[in-house]
């Protein structure tokens, strides 16, 4: 059974999200996290003291998530090409959901925070090795094409990053979003 205080520390993450794209990080305060959430100032500190704290669980609840997610899919016993397909799929939904603005906050907080640099480089290493995982599983399995798994996991990385980046400045169409993904699927998968 969930408790409260986890269920409500939940939800402020997940509030995050959508403050954090919508501010940024710079111009977000604790008041805009108290009028999304309906929490007292008080309930709110229980739980973060600012919103430096909440950015750090957000970014930490993102990997986790992702990492247990992915481990789930594969354990299933699911296909790796739709391991593959539901990760880009997802990325898909979050380009055209938030685009980037979710990003440049976190390249905000990176550089505003200089002691919390380190997350961009957290997060790029947790992310290229969930991929290198979905890739060596689809190597084991004969599905995809053989490469260096750790090379493309990383270049998976920056192309989806650039994507994500170029989506919060310019209009991304359906039809190029599309393309740019099953690009990424057709450079692995054996077709």
């Amino acid at each position: 059974m969930i408790k409260k205080g986890d269920q409500t520390r939940a939800e402020i993450i997940d509030s995050a999200r959508k403050i954090f794209s919508v501010k940024g990080y710079s111009a977000t305060t604790m008041k805009d996290f108290c009028e999304e959430t309906g929490l007292s100032r008080g309930g709110l500190y229980r739980h973060f003291s600012s919103t430096k704290e909440i950015m750090i669980a957000m970014l930490d609840s993102d990997i986790i998530n992702s990492r247990i997610q992915i481990e789930n899919v594969i354990s299933s016993g699911m296909s790796p090409k739709e391991v593959l397909r539901l990760l880009l799929e997802d990325q898909k939904e979050i380009i055209k959901e938030r685009g980037g603005d979710l990003e440049l906050a976190m390249y905000e907080f990176c550089k505003s925070e200089k002691d919390q640099e380190h997350y961009i480089n957290n997060r790029f290493t947790s992310s290229a090795e969930i991929i290198k995982g979905i890739l060596k599983y689809g190597q084991e399995r004969n599905e995809f094409v053989d490469c260096d798994a750790n090379e493309t996991a990383k270049r998976i990385i920056f192309l989806l990053e650039g994507i994500r980046i170029s989506s919060s400045i310019m209009n991304l169409s359906e039809e190029l979003l599309e393309e740019q993904v099953n690009g990424i699927f057709k450079m692995v998968v054996k077709l």
